[in-house]
């Protein structure tokens, strides 16, 4: 890496500027009253370019720069857009700041097309928090932008490349005094904005200041509506006055924003090493590395968020998706209809965007969208040929925030349409699996979810049992939902997480980003009805709304500590990876033929051998987790016991006056909230003792595989010395990086890390990622799964209150010591019902082997995911320098610096880790 002074050197028609840990600070003092983080992180961007640039242009210029429109009245730009306006003399600029590398400059089209908004120059802006600088790459006029600029009608911003970008900003000060027209000729005429009336404003500002929505500038349909609400300074303040008092009490308690950009820092640095180490296990053909590096660095730089409906033909998916936007939008029928894949997203104005094969893309209304997707007409499967994908735009909340729904074709109605729906996986992030309840989770399904689905990386599967509406008696349906739990439990569940979690420790990472799979049984066809006509029993009897808010909580999910976690691992795992790579490479062609040929030929066999041994140590994981369920069995059956003990003795020593009678429903809301806070001290208590028995046995479990894990480390080390030259200059450049990446990284080698988190840490994972960045991510424990909910407390009184009737009431009021005894003795009996009745209800014991479960198929997971990980690549070398040698290739002289070239890099990679991986230990 070069350094400040290198860099300035390099580029040196550039504006270049270091910024110090005071800069950030008074960046930071600045700016704090914001509706969501991004805003905030968008503020103090510009916050900090703005503070340095204008020290800089009054240094340069003598000259003080001013803000506009003013100072005060950024925070409520910078709310919605990025960038800052500031004017010099007569020349007015635009601050564009991004923390991305000099690829293009893109421009909110705010800045372009608001008259009053308008400058004559555009600055490109770079922030590297890592290294401490900001440097300005290039500039661009409003002429360039308007008429050379390539617009983005979906992100509403004008880009241009690098190569049409000006440098040197001494450029625009000679113009000026070459040119006394080159200002005019710098900006190019804007028309002239809509007039807003009060009550436009006022619906636009109702509309745009809903906490569902996270970026207000996208959501309105007409731009130049938008841009004369933002041009209109009043309005512009109270947008951001209610965003901020709206959505700040939304969100989840506050987030330090010291921490915020320390975590945006550190998530920036670790793409950028990731991608680097990307292009390394290219060039190695580390493919497994390659995949996941890509995997993870991709779910950090997207913004949107995909849900695939995925299922067997005739299931009912395009019903099930249309009853999640509440209209009959996409095709079905009796037959299998739909023949090309349909993305359903938000849409202020419903409409449909088909994409050709040829590249062609044409506009229709929603209601031609049959005409061109299904099977039902040979026309409509004529054009269905030709047809790649179709866009439906729809104002469905779910797809909200760059949310988009994804309707596959059927599974197993042909090949092709297999294909089709196969396509799609690697894009999904979840995945809805529907099954029909007349034919729940046949052999094919089975095999499509364990074979095809769960070999991608998906955040999670639900599994959805649609068309219960068809069934005559409640329990066939309960019947049908435990027949396919079981089919899952038996022959998928294990396995369900093989592919995911990656570098991750925590249990809490796991929840966050997969969580249970869970199982709900519905009838689309029915909510779909029932919203229709208004019918409230269709809706109850479909069952839907349980669904409904189960992906409503997926959607808003928080992953900030998942994606630290990932990429911290995943860096390096996979440095280490190359690092013993390019060892092998550099000595294993030096070896004679026949030696080389008997070492392959052994370590082929010993990589067998450790796969067989994996399979073994995963049984016994298995096996354990099965003993801990058995093992708190009798803790959950006293739970009853001491929940009434508990409660029958709160009751008991609560004193009552006789004049409390005349207000029964505060004396029972005042008895039943003694009863149930008492009640949750006696569930918080064993769900501790049973989370305990847990960690206990994943430690014990833990201690047992460190057999496997120095045998692994053993056999890969014989496999690496099997293919090192043993001269005395290889055997001291091999040892000297060893011990680098040995003694600063140890706990961090492929297996061995996965054993040292779980057993230092255990299920604490909280407590790291706190620790990292001193970030309060909230983590969920067992305590909070099967700790019994307020609602306790309104069940418990609604019950208590329906046995007091009024002459009962009227003897109790006459006083009498009996007479209140005996209401206590009825109030414990009902009480006890009602403890009864609650449990059975909450289903407690199926949660906490869940959480078993859950817990230990996280554990087996990584360790069969870290071990294949190792294998693979190790294979793939093999195969690679084996094929080298048939072709009887040698490296050459270009090809050992390069080697070089990537090991050093990579040793500098993990160097600037150490810190960080100290903490995650």
């Amino acid at each position: 890496m070069l350094s400040f002074d290198e860099l300035t050197l390099k580029f040196p028609d550039q504006i270049w500027l270091e910024f110090s840990e005071d800069d950030r600070k008074q960046a930071l003092s600045n700016e704090l009253d914001y509706s969501r983080s991004e805003t905030l992180w968008n503020a103090y961007l510009n916050c900090l370019c703005l503070n340095l640039l204008m020290a800089w242009f009054q240094e340069e210029d003598e000259t003080q720069p001013l803000v506009l429109p003013e100072r005060k009245a950024l925070p409520s730009i910078w709310e919605v857009v990025n960038g800052t306006g500031i004017q010099i003399n007569e020349t007015r600029f635009v601050i564009i700041p991004s923390l991305d590398i000099d690829t293009e400059l893109s421009v909110p089209a705010e800045w372009v097309d608001i008259s009053s908004w308008v400058a004559h120059y555009y600055l490109a802006v770079q922030i590297n928090f890592e290294d401490g600088w900001l440097r300005v790459w290039g500039y661009a006029s409003h002429q360039q932008l308007k008429n050379q600029g390539k617009y983005d009608e979906f992100n509403r911003t004008y880009s241009l490349d690098t190569e049409d970008l000006i440098e040197d900003l001494n450029v625009i000060w000679v113009m000026q005094k070459l040119r006394a027209d080159e200002l005019a000729n710098a900006i190019e005429t804007t028309p002239a904005l809509p007039s807003l009336s009060s009550q436009e404003a006022d619906n636009l500002l109702s509309q745009l200041s809903q906490p569902s929505i996270s970026s207000p500038r996208l959501e309105v349909e007409d731009f130049r509506k938008w841009a004369a609400l933002l041009e209109n300074s009043t309005w512009r303040q109270q947008l951001y006055e209610r965003r901020r008092g709206r959505l700040s009490m939304s969100e989840t308690p506050s987030l330090s924003f010291s921490s915020f950009v320390d975590y945006k820092k550190t998530v920036s640095t670790l793409v950028k090493d990731l991608k680097r180490l990307q292009a390394f296990s290219q060039k190695l053909k580390l493919n497994d590395s390659v995949k996941l590096i890509e995997d993870v660095v991709q779910r950090v730089e997207s913004d949107s968020f995909s849900v695939a409906v995925v299922g067997e033909f005739k299931r009912g998916k395009s019903t099930f998706i249309n009853a999640l936007l509440g209209q009959e939008i996409l095709p079905s029928d009796i037959m299998p209809c739909s023949a090309t894949i349909n993305r359903v997203k938000y849409g202020l104005t419903p409409s449909v965007k088909v994409q050709f094969k040829d590249d062609r893309e044409e506009n229709y209304t929603i209601d031609k969208l049959a005409d061109y997707v299904t099977n039902l007409t040979p026309e409509s499967m004529s054009n269905a040929e030709n047809v790649k994908e179709a866009v439906v735009y729809y104002p469905v909340p779910y797809c909200q925030n760059n949310i988009e729904l994804i309707d596959t074709p059927g599974l197993g109605d042909s090949v092709k349409m297999t294909e089709i729906t196969l396509s799609v996986l690697p894009q999904a992030d979840v995945a809805i699996m529907v099954i029909l309840a007349q034919a729940p989770f046949s052999e094919s399904e089975r095999d499509f979810l364990e074979n095809k689905l769960l070999t991608h990386d998906l955040g999670r599967i639900i599994f959805v049992v649609n068309g219960i509406d068809r069934f005559e008696r409640p329990e066939d349906t309960e019947r049908v939902l435990k027949h396919v739990e079981n089919r899952i439990q038996k022959y998928v569940l294990k396995r369900a997480e093989e592919r995911f979690g990656k570098d991750s420790l925590e249990y809490e990472v796991y929840l966050k980003k997969i969580g249970k799979p869970k199982i709900f049984g519905l009838s689309a066809y029915q909510y779909l009805k029932g919203k229709q006509k208004n019918d409230e029993t269709l809706l109850v009897q479909s069952r839907f709304d349980e669904f409904a808010s189960a992906l409503e909580k997926l959607l808003t999910q928080e992953r900030g500590t998942v994606i630290l976690h990932l990429l911290a691992s995943r860096k390096l795992a996979s440095a280490i990876e190359i690092l013993k790579t390019i060892t092998v490479q550099e000595n294993a062609l030096s070896i004679k033929n026949e030696h080389f040929l008997q070492a392959y030929t052994k370590s082929i066999a010993e990589i067998q051998a450790i796969r067989s041994r994996k399979t073994e140590e995963l049984h016994l994981i298995d096996r354990a987790s099965l003993e801990v369920k058995y093992q708190v069995q009798p803790l959950l059956y006293r739970l009853e016991t001491e929940l009434k003990r508990e409660a029958e003795r709160v009751i008991e020593m609560t004193e009552i006056h006789a004049s409390e009678f005349r207000n029964m429903n505060a004396l029972t809301k005042k008895i039943c909230h003694k009863v149930s806070d008492a009640m949750q001290k006696v569930s918080q208590k064993l769900a501790e003792t049973i989370q305990l028995e847990i960690q206990h046995s994943v430690i014990k479990e833990v201690e047992r595989l460190q057999d496997f894990s120095n045998l692994v480390n053993k056999i890969s080390n014989q496999i690496e010395m099997e293919f090192v030259d043993f001269s005395a200059e290889a055997e001291l450049h091999k040892t000297s990086d060893k011990r680098m990446v040995d003694g600063a990284f140890e706990a961090f080698t492929g297996l061995k890390s996965i054993l040292t988190g779980w057993s230092e840490v255990g299920l604490k994972g909280a407590t790291v990622s706190a620790k990292i960045l001193g970030t309060a991510f909230a983590a969920r424990s067992l305590t909070s799964l099967i700790g019994l909910s307020v609602n306790w407390s309104v069940a418990l009184t609604v019950g208590v209150l329906s046995i007091f009737h009024p002459g009962f009431m009227q003897n109790l009021l006459l006083n009498n010591v009996a007479q209140i005894q005996k209401f206590k003795e009825i109030y414990k009996a009902k009480i006890l019902q009602e403890i009864t009745k609650q449990l059975q209800e909450s289903k407690i014991e199926q949660i906490v082997n869940g959480y078993i479960s859950d817990t230990f198929t996280t554990f087996k997971q990584k360790v069969d995911r870290e071990v294949e990980a190792l294998l693979d690549n190790i294979q793939n070398t093999l195969v690679e320098m084996h094929q080298k040698r048939d072709r009887n290739e040698c490296l050459t002289v270009v090809e050992h610096k390069e080697l070089s070239q990537m090991r050093f890099e990579t040793v500098e990679i993990l160097e600037n880790l150490q810190q960080l991986s100290e903490q995650l230990v």
